[in-house]
């Protein structure tokens, strides 16, 4: 939905969805004026359009849609998961628009680069991700962020040299903090990252 600028009005207002469950749990502007938008979807009939992933891999997947500023034209649509439970949480935009994106997989064929940080599951019962995708929505890399225990992506930013900034939890002991870090162990269950 897009309100106007005192919340007074409803612009503009659709569904957007298939048949089963479906979430959408974060959103980010792009520079003309679009939206992207990301989430979960449990429905086989998610409204796909040039897709990196056309058809569903879990129950639950993630979703990435760019829409055109008019909110009613989509530029992609695509599915992003694996065999397991997946979501995205958080999406970041740069300036040419191209999008990055967080959150959580059970690993199972989720989608990652051959150049990845971390191309392997790291195991628990998740990890974190970052993908990135083009403004026509192919995808510039994806990576595994987590250790052997439950890793969740948040949030993210990028800035001006397109450098990802991902937080969130981990329950990893190897977490691949780097050296000099703030703190290089785990400090209970769950720490941000």
């Amino acid at each position: 939905a897009r309100l106007n600028s005192d919340a007074t009005a409803v612009l503009y207002c659709t569904y957007f969805g298939g048949a089963g469950t479906d979430w959408a749990m974060c959103i980010k502007l792009d520079s003309t004026g679009g939206a992207y938008i990301g989430g979960l979807t449990q429905s086989t009939d998610f409204p796909v359009h040039e897709a990196f992933m056309s058809l569903p891999a879990g129950s639950f997947d993630g979703f990435v849609t760019r829409f055109k500023s008019d909110l009613a034209t989509i530029v992609f649509s695509t599915y992003l998961g694996g065999s397991g439970q997946d979501a995205v949480h958080s999406i970041a935009v740069d300036g040419s628009n191209c999008a990055y994106v967080t959150g959580t997989t059970a690993g199972g064929g989720f989608p990652v680069t051959a150049d990845a940080f971390a191309p392997v599951f790291g195991g628990g019962t998740s990890d974190g991700f970052v993908t990135c995708f083009s403004p026509a929505g192919g995808v510039r890399y994806s990576t595994f962020v987590g250790g052997a225990g439950a890793d969740v992506g948040h949030g993210i930013a990028v800035d001006a040299l397109q450098r990802a900034y991902v937080v969130g939890q981990t329950g990893s002991s190897d977490f691949p903090a780097t050296s000099g870090a703030w703190s290089t162990s785990l400090g209970g269950a769950d720490d941000v990252t």
